[in-house]
C-alpha cells in the first residue's frame, strides 16, 4: 500500500494542485469527496463467470478498448473480461455508496479520527485499497487486468491484490513502459501473466517474476517513410495535456504557414473535453473521436506531436513525424525519441522547416533502430497472445 500511495502521490498532488489554483472554493469541497470517491468506483458484485477484471471501460481509441480487442480475437470469449459500464443509474450509485459505506465504516472512522496524520491522497488510497481487497475476497478466481500507464486506481487494485498474493495480469500499453525509462515505476509490483510489446516489456517483466507467464502482443511492422509532397497535409496529434491556449493555438498557426498545409488536420487524445469550438474558425480540422491511429495517419502526410506516445504508432507507418515543444506543459523529448533517433524533434517553432525534415527521414538506420525498439526479439519460452488460453 505505500508504494500506491507513493506513485499515486505523483499524478495526483499536481492535479490537484492545478484544480485549487482555478477552482479554489470548488476544491474546498472536492477534496473531501475526493477521499470517499472509491466508494463509487468499485462494484458491489459481479457475475461468477468473470476470469478477468479489468476497471475500465472501453471507449474506441481507449488503452482499455485496445485489452478487451485483443484478449478477445483469441481463444477468449469476451464474456470473460468484466469491463466498466459507461454510465450508472443515481440508484445504482446510491446502492454501491451505501453497501460500501457499511463495509469500510471502521477504516473510515480510523482515518477521519487519525486524519491529520494522513494527507488527503493517502486516505484516498487507504479507503479504496480497503475496498478492492474486500471486493477480491468475494470473487477468489478473478484475475484483475493492469494497464501499465498505471492511474491511482489502478494502483489501489494492484496493491490489494497483492497483499492476497493473487494473479496479476500485466498489459504494457506502450513501448517506453518499462523499467528504468523515467522516474515512473511502470511495474511497481510483480506479475503472474503479462502482455508485452516489445523487449524492453518483456525484461521488466522478467525482473519481477522470471516464472511469469508471458504473452507477446501483435508485433509492429515498421513500413517505409513516406515522401512529402510540396504542399503536405498536415496532421496534429495531442496528448491529454494540449488545452488549445493562446500560446498553442499561436504555435498551430505557425505551423500552418510554415508547412502551407493542403489540410491542417488535429486528432484530439480520447480523453480530451475540446471540441472544434475550441479553435478559431477554419483554422483546423478535428479528426471524429472513432478515427483510429491507422485512419489518421493514412489521412496526412506528416505529423506534429508534443509528448505523446502515438508518435511512435505513427513513426511506424511510415509517417514523418516532428516533436514539437510547447504542445503540453512537459517540455521537450520527454519519452526520448528525438535522442534515441528516431524522431525528428524542434524545441521552438521558429525553426520549422521542411526540407530539413525530408533530410532527417531519407538517412538510412532509421527503421532498424525503430523495428529493434518495438518489437520484441527474443521468443524463446514465450506465448503468442492469439493463441491466448485459460489461466485456469
Amino acid at each position: 500500500m505505500l508504494i500506491a500511495i507513493r506513485h499515486s502521490k505523483k499524478r495526483m498532488i499536481p492535479a490537484i494542485s492545478s484544480q485549487g489554483n482555478k477552482q479554489p472554493y470548488r476544491e474546498v469541497l472536492m477534496k473531501w469527496l475526493r477521499v470517499i470517491s472509491p466508494l463509487l468506483e468499485v462494484p458491489v458484485s459481479i457475475d461468477k463467470s468473470y476470469q478477468f477484471y479489468l476497471d475500465a471501460y472501453p471507449k474506441p481509441n481507449s488503452k482499455s478498448f485496445a485489452v478487451v480487442s485483443e484478449l478477445s480475437q483469441g481463444d477468449r470469449k469476451l464474456g470473460d473480461i468484466w469491463t466498466k459500464r459507461p454510465t450508472l443509474s443515481f440508484f445504482s450509485k446510491l446502492h454501491r455508496l451505501l453497501w460500501h459505506l457499511s463495509a469500510v465504516l471502521p477504516v473510515l472512522i480510523y482515518i477521519f479520527y487519525k486524519g491529520k496524520k494522513f494527507g488527503l491522497v493517502e486516505l484516498q488510497v487507504i479507503v479504496g485499497y480497503s475496498l478492492y481487497k474486500n471486493f477480491l475476497k468475494k470473487h477468489q478466481s478473478l484475475i484483475p487486468i493492469i494497464i501499465s500507464d498505471i492511474t491511482p486506481t489502478a494502483h489501489m487494485l494492484w496493491a490489494a491484490t497483492s497483499s492476497l498474493n493473487r494473479d496479476v495480469f500485466w498489459w504494457q500499453d506502450d513501448y517506453h513502459h518499462m523499467d528504468g525509462f523515467s522516474s515512473e515505476n511502470y511495474l511497481p509490483h510483480p506479475c503472474t501473466l503479462a502482455a508485452v510489446l516489445n523487449q524492453g516489456g518483456l525484461d521488466t517483466v522478467l525482473k519481477k517474476n522470471r516464472f511469469a507467464r508471458i504473452y507477446v502482443r501483435p508485433q509492429t511492422e515498421v513500413l517505409p517513410f513516406k515522401s512529402t509532397p510540396f504542399i503536405p497535409r498536415v496532421g496534429i496529434a495531442t496528448n491529454a495535456f494540449f488545452e488549445a491556449n493562446t500560446e498553442q493555438i499561436r504555435i498551430l498557426i505557425k505551423i500552418q504557414e510554415s508547412l502551407g498545409a493542403d489540410l491542417f488536420k488535429i486528432r484530439l487524445h480520447p480523453n480530451s473535453k475540446l471540441t472544434s469550438k475550441s479553435f478559431p474558425e477554419d483554422l483546423i480540422v478535428v479528426a471524429a473521436a472513432d478515427e483510429t491511429i491507422e485512419e489518421f495517419s493514412n489521412s496526412i502526410d506528416i505529423a506534429i506531436v508534443g509528448n505523446s506516445a502515438v508518435q511512435l504508432k505513427l513513426l511506424c507507418a511510415g509517417l514523418p513525424v516532428v516533436h514539437l515543444a510547447g504542445l503540453d506543459q512537459h517540455g521537450f523529448d520527454v519519452y526520448g525519441y528525438c535522442q534515441k533517433g528516431f524522431c525528428y524533434g524542434l524545441d521552438s517553432i521558429e525553426a520549422l522547416n521542411s526540407e530539413i525534415i525530408l533530410q532527417f527521414y531519407n538517412s538510412t538506420g532509421i527503421a532498424e533502430r525503430l523495428y529493434n525498439y518495438v518489437n520484441v526479439r527474443n521468443r524463446n519460452d514465450l506465448f503468442l497472445l492469439d493463441k491466448f488460453e485459460s489461466v485456469n
